[in-house]
Order: structure tokens, then C-alpha cells, then sequence
């Protein structure tokens, strides 16, 4: 874990993947590791995951754990819960224990969402 007061001006993305290098996170071999970075001033917030934990911890759910998780929780000013619980649910996530909730942040009740078989409707025309 990894909170800078601010990138100035630098992207997120590349920040993360140097410094997940340059700290070489989790062993070499399997490259297993993941480093979540708060850029307290920038607002931003990125999971950066090693390619051995990408089978388990997908980019979806990074995306749930940051959008579920950690952004409410700052949101509500409870920096320190959001950074407990996103870990949790990271070492959950490796464990495959934690799925989320399927929804998007706002959302409410059961999600009706068609992209799924958009997406499935357009493979299909493409391959028929």
C-alpha cells in the first residue's frame, strides 16, 4: 500500500508499475504481487496487480474492490476502514472467497444490466 500526497501531473498507471518494479513486489518467479496506490490530492485510487495474481484478482475485481470499497468509504471520510477492507478483500479475492456485489457504485436493487448480452449478441453477428 501506497498513499502520495500527489502525482503531479504524472499518470497513475505508469506510477504504479514503477514502483511495483522498483519495490519488486512479490517474488520474481510468479510475480504475485499488488500494490494499492491513493493519491491523496489527485482523488485517485489504482490496484495494480502482479500477472500471477491476474487469474484471481482480475481487473474486474480491482475494479470492484476500489469502486465498492474504498471509494465510499473515503467518501465518507473513513480513510482508514476503506484501506482495511480493501485488504481484506484483496487477500479475500486471492483466497476466492470474495465476489462483490455485481453492482455499480449507486446502484440499488436488483441491476437489470443488458451489456452482457450485448456483448454476446455482437460475438455472436461477428462469428455467424
Amino acid at each position: 500500500m501506497l498513499t502520495v500526497p500527489s502525482l503531479e501531473g504524472e499518470d497513475l498507471e505508469g506510477f504504479s508499475i514503477r514502483v511495483a518494479e522498483a519495490w519488486k513486489i512479490g517474488t520474481a518467479e510468479n510475480d504475485n504481487g499488488a500494490i494499492l496506490l491513493v493519491s491523496r490530492d489527485d482523488r485517485d485510487v489504482r490496484l495494480e496487480v502482479g500477472y500471477g495474481l491476474e487469474g484471481r484478482l482480475t481487473d474486474l475485481m480491482a475494479g470492484r474492490i476500489v469502486d465498492q470499497i474504498i471509494v465510499p468509504n473515503f467518501k465518507a471520510g473513513r480513510f482508514d476502514d476503506g484501506f482495511l477492507q480493501a485488504v481484506d478483500a484483496i487477500i479475500a479475492t486471492v483466497k476466492g472467497e470474495y465476489q462483490g456485489t455485481g453492482q455499480l457504485p449507486g446502484q440499488t436493487g436488483k441491476s437489470r444490466s443488458f451489456i452482457p448480452f450485448l456483448f454476446v449478441a455482437v460475438i455472436a453477428g461477428a462469428i455467424g
